[in-house]
């Protein structure tokens, strides 16, 4: 982690994404957390987007208290975004562009599972699964491609789980993620 003085353990120097924009999905907790206060301090402006936003609110405190005693000036913006909503996702993109007049990173982090044993899998459990991970992942390259990169360029990031050799209890999540590494 980073300490409170302008040091950090990042092998990059803190300006190397000075003036970019990134949108963090699940930006503001855990892995995604982690991947925003990384862009933050190299530079880049960045949006979490969740669809619980109390999540976002809590991730967005501890990351703003940390970003002044680093004294970094990136910019934090936080959207509500459930990823499995196309209008949600599309209004993420436009008002991210409309914000900061660009994206240049697109890191689709957010996901949802559970542990369950394949035959006690529901219908409903799977296709949350499936349209959080690989749908949301899906909706949120297109939109990007669609509203910016087309014509400006990027990067798109799709965060997936080890997923090659399976995990106990995790098929219906190793499957997806198996489609959004074939999907990127």
């Amino acid at each position: 982690m980073y300490s409170t003085s302008n040091s950090a353990f990042c092998v990059f120097r803190s300006s190397v994404f000075d003036n970019k924009v990134a949108i963090v999905t699940g930006g503001g907790s855990g892995i995604g957390k982690a991947i925003t206060k990384e862009l933050l301090f190299l530079g880049c402006n960045v949006v979490i987007a969740s669809r619980k936003i109390y999540r976002l609110k809590s991730g967005a405190e501890e990351i703003r208290e940390w970003l002044r005693q680093t004294g970094q000036n990136s910019t934090l913006h936080v959207i509500q975004c459930n990823v499995r909503k196309e209008e949600e996702v599309k209004r993420l993109i436009s008002q991210t562009v409309e914000k900061f007049g660009k994206l240049d990173f697109q890191v689709n982090n957010g996901g949802g599972q559970f542990m369950a044993h394949t035959a006690d899998i529901s219908l409903r459990g799977w296709a949350a699964v499936v349209e959080t991970n690989l749908t949301g992942s899906f909706l949120l390259c297109r939109e990007a491609y669609d509203q910016w990169m087309k014509k400006h360029g990027g990067v798109i990031v799709n965060m997936a789980m080890d997923m090659w050799n399976g995990f106990p209890g995790m098929s219906h999540s190793a499957a997806v993620r198996a489609g959004v590494v074939n999907l990127t």
